[in-house]
């Protein structure tokens, strides 16, 4: 008797397109990989429901052999939560080359934009879509959601009740997005989870992160090393060695160090296996919504709020 073959789509559109994955429809029982998933709305997610394996794009979340063993509960009580993105690089990075044949008959302009709003062709937008609001979140889709990913999934956080997110363009003056911010979420679980990020210096790494109890901290740095200081132990100075450290590392701006390959082989394995990828479709959908909340946040000049019975931010 032959095996059925799966439908796998592999989704790696631009971060912002609040459209289905293409090739992929809501409630289809298909292996749906979606990369960094911040463009995906409530209504689409709340129908992808099916026996199918379908694995959002948090690379933390995937580190075989390497995965330490985390043990929150050794902090106490955690009423803090401090990550951190950092890198000096001009527009962070995204500023890409126009190549000369970017033009309208190469370009398929229409189902670029998709759902955003229609504007005349532009090159630009095309190579740096990265830029510009009609296609990007920012620094928020780009790399907060694989750090708030990690921590949703290991300290079971739901969506945020509120997040403020505050910042600016301040050396990147081609870019809509900020290169500058702070984002501060409000969690249900009776904590404060901080996420800041910028473009011009790299004292803290790309992932440094801080879990804060009243029995111990769990420091968590780029290269996914984890470690647990006691109440009782001076943790500032070993802290503050491997933010020097971080701060060294050549950074990896859009993403292809050996998680991404990893991330892509549990996805693989799963479609084999029919496990439960290590960033469930849950994961991927909350990690999304925090996402969108701060971009909404700063956008709208104001704290926004989720309102879980409508799953509308509000």
């Amino acid at each position: 008797m032959s095996m059925p073959i799966p439908k796998i789509f592999r989704n790696t559109t631009p971060r912002g397109w609040n459209s289905p994955a293409r090739g992929a429809n809501p409630g289809e029982c298909s292996d749906d990989g979606v990369s960094t998933p911040k463009g995906l709305n409530s209504l689409w997610a709340a129908d992808a429901v099916c026996p199918a394996r379908r694995s959002s794009g948090c690379q933390f979340l995937n580190h075989g052999d390497r995965e330490p063993n985390r043990t929150p509960e050794r902090t106490g009580t955690i009423t803090q939560i401090h990550t951190h993105h950092y890198h000096n690089a001009p527009f962070g990075g995204w500023k890409r080359q126009i190549p000369p044949d970017c033009d309208p008959e190469h370009v398929d302009w229409k189902d670029f934009q998709g759902d955003a709003q229609q504007r005349p062709f532009d090159p630009n937008r095309v190579i740096n879509w990265r830029f510009y609001w009609d296609y990007s979140g920012g620094n928020m889709f780009e790399n907060m959601v694989h750090q708030v990913g990690f921590w949703f999934k290991l300290l079971k956080l739901k969506i945020p009740e509120s997040v403020t997110m505050t910042g600016g363009t301040y050396l990147s003056p081609e870019m809509e997005v900020p290169d500058t911010m702070d984002v501060s979420m409000s969690q249900q679980e009776k904590l404060l989870f901080t996420w800041n990020s910028m473009f011009g210096n790299k004292y803290f790494g790309e992932g440094h992160d801080l879990i804060l109890g009243d029995k111990g901290t769990i420091t968590r740095d780029e290269s996914d090393q984890v470690t647990y200081k006691s109440e009782a132990e001076d943790a500032g100075s070993e802290a503050s060695a491997q933010a020097r450290a971080a701060a060294q590392a050549t950074p990896d701006i859009v993403g292809g160090s050996d998680t991404t390959n990893l991330h892509m082989q549990n996805f693989i394995d799963c479609v084999r296996s029919r496990k439960e990828p290590n960033c469930p479709f849950e994961i991927g959908f909350r990690s999304a919504i925090a996402c969108q909340m701060a971009v909404f946040s700063y956008r709208q000049g104001r704290t926004v709020h989720w309102d879980e019975g409508r799953e509308e931010i509000v």
